[in-house]
């Protein structure tokens, strides 16, 4: 009992000395439905070569419109603006402390074209529109699934919840958009969306490792893929917006 009391006082101690802490603490209590990466660990310039293969995929698109999905505090969403300086980036994330940080990451750099929307606020006329690329980067994936390597993902992260999300990315995403997918627990092959989409060959692009968990929860075989960029059909139609 004296232990346990110990542990809750280290606890609230914690997470007053790093606001981190508590605004996960804060998401998991209240969001918890809608949450799968708890964590806004994120970096500049971490997927180059990525970048790169979708910048070439859009080379004849004037002005595109990308939305970066879990953005974290800024740094992909503004990776990205660098690498399609022509874009408009609609950069959206759960968690309100990120998103405070992001904005002011962007003012200092003065970057216009970056617009940072925090979800669960009131619906954004920013995101209602549909995109010409969706990035859905290290978002749907959780440390314990890949620590634990359990046979079902059912108690942390589960499948059908994964693939909630994925149908929203889909109803963002013009037909004939681009799909992108990297470091999730969650292939786009094992969901009911598969057939609405092509796969597009990345060269260069590391491979990411599993483990990866399909539609019955439980865990799959495969090691790696290397399947992250996607095309929607042209014939796919927009049931959500």
């Amino acid at each position: 009992m004296i232990a346990h009391a110990v542990r809750r006082l280290c606890g609230r101690a914690y997470r007053r000395v790093w606001p981190e802490a508590r605004s996960i603490r804060n998401l998991e209590r209240h969001m918890g439905h809608l949450l799968c990466q708890p964590h806004p660990t994120t970096g500049w310039h971490r997927h180059p070569a990525l970048f790169a293969a979708v910048r070439d995929l859009l080379a004849g698109v004037v002005e595109p419109r990308l939305l970066s999905y879990g953005c974290s505090t800024g740094e992909e969403a503004l990776s990205l603006y660098e690498v399609l300086p022509n874009a408009h980036v609609t950069a959206i994330d759960i968690n309100p402390r990120s998103i405070r940080l992001a904005r002011r990451l962007a003012a200092r750099l003065a970057v216009e074209r970056v617009t940072f929307v925090c979800a669960g606020a009131p619906p954004d006329p920013a995101l209602i529109e549909r995109f010409d690329a969706v990035f859905c980067l290290s978002v749907l994936r959780h440390a314990r699934l890949e620590s634990e390597l359990p046979e079902s993902c059912a108690a942390i992260l589960p499948f059908a919840r994964a693939q909630l999300l994925m149908h929203q990315l889909d109803d963002l995403l013009k037909p004939g958009g681009y799909l992108v997918m990297w470091g999730s627990n969650f292939r786009l092959c094992d969901t009911d969306l598969a057939s609405r989409y092509a796969t597009i060959p990345t060269p260069g692009c590391k491979p990411h490792c599993g483990p990866f968990y399909t539609a019955n929860d439980r865990r799959a075989d495969a090691a790696d893929t290397a399947e992250f960029v996607f095309r929607k059909r042209s014939d796919a139609p927009n049931d959500g917006l």
